[in-house]
């Protein structure tokens, strides 16, 4: 065997053969597309026995990772010098062949050696057997395409509720230019055309929504869950069986949060069960960020001034105050609620009062 790498030749006296390598055996050419390869327009590949000029045999090969283009107008001749027995002689596709133009082929070839080679071909041309054609019905299975030959007026082979793991069925739909149209099984077919199955993503969670609790004032936590298709997002809820809304709850108490994907073409859409969390109040802390202003005396008391940072809390909504007298001792207990909790406790004296004169 020698290979001829590059090779640029004629094909039956009409134009350049691009992109092939040349195997020469002792009996036969073998033309092998190894890249990108076209049979042009006018061009005429003729394959079988005794067809090269020395009187040996031309074959064809596609290598693996290759792909040959029959142009429109291009016929590759697999019927006049070869026989239904011989076919896989000469023809062998290892990868893909795409024809736009004819492909001929002996009268009666057996069913099988055409379900093998449309496991190879696709393109909108024609396959032409003695002197009967038939078109090339490429269909898309979702992730898998496979061609039928299928003769003029006849119809495409093709379940009525295909069955795909993960996913409901849409319909069968027909490439018409850029656009899709609606395809009934029951359509005589009268060119080469393809044919896609839709098919809608079952969704689902991959993991459930979770979220962390935190204390009031403090930056709110993001919610987490990963569905199987699209985009999430979050709604919240002061009841698991309430109004969900985007508001993210800012104030001390049990909350409830849901995630939700919308739904497209492509696949359905996710609405999570509710999950609880807690927003705990901020605890006061002697010494913290919670200030509380001087007690002193009964007046100092009642102006009394609790700031946050640089929020003031308000009296009967944040905290209540109470005093206790015990001789002239009054003590002020700061009584946090709401978004704070726990207690501060203050004292002051109050003057001894005089003794009655008799």
């Amino acid at each position: 065997m020698v290979k001829l790498p590059g090779y640029n030749s004629f094909v039956d006296n009409k134009g350049d053969m691009n992109g092939f390598l040349i195997e020469m055996y002792s009996d036969r050419y073998a033309f092998v597309a190894s890249g990108k390869t076209v049979l042009r327009t006018g061009q005429t590949l003729t394959l079988g026995q005794g067809v090269m000029s020395n009187n040996r045999d031309r074959a064809l090969k596609v290598l693996d990772g290759a792909e040959l283009t029959v142009e429109n107008g291009a016929i590759i001749d697999a019927r006049t010098n070869v026989t239904m027995d011989t076919v896989f002689t000469y023809i062998d596709l290892n990868d893909t062949i795409v024809v736009n133009g004819e492909l001929w082929l002996p009268e009666n070839t057996p069913e099988d050696i055409l379900t093998k080679m449309a496991d190879k071909v696709t393109g909108d041309g024609s396959i032409v057997m003695g002197t009967t054609a038939k078109y090339i019905v490429t269909v898309d299975m979702g992730g898998e395409s496979k061609a039928q030959f299928v003769d003029q007026g006849g119809t495409v082979n093709l379940a009525e509720e295909p069955v795909r793991d993960g996913y409901d069925f849409a319909g069968w739909y027909v490439k018409n230019g850029s656009s899709l149209e609606p395809f009934d099984l029951k359509t005589p077919v009268r060119q080469s055309m393809e044919i896609t199955s839709k098919w809608v993503g079952i969704n689902k969670w991959l993991t459930l929504i979770i979220i962390k609790e935190w204390t009031y004032g403090e930056t709110a936590r993001e919610p987490e869950a990963e569905p199987r298709f699209g985009e999430t997002y979050y709604r919240y809820g002061d009841s698991p069986d309430g109004t969900f809304t985007d508001t993210v709850p800012s104030e001390a108490g049990t909350w409830y949060v849901k995630a939700y994907v919308d739904g497209t073409e492509e696949y359905t859409s996710l609405e999570s069960a509710s999950v609880s969390f807690r927003i705990k109040p901020k605890v006061y802390m002697e010494g913290g960020s919670i200030a509380i202003s001087a007690v002193s005396n009964a007046e100092t008391v009642k102006n009394l001034v609790i700031n946050d940072g640089g929020r003031v809390l308000v009296k009967d909504r944040d905290y209540t105050v109470t005093t206790a007298e015990n001789g002239n001792t009054v003590t002020v207990t700061v009584t946090f609620r709401g978004n704070y909790s726990g207690t501060a406790v203050r004292e002051y004296q109050t003057a001894a009062e005089k003794p009655t004169e008799p």
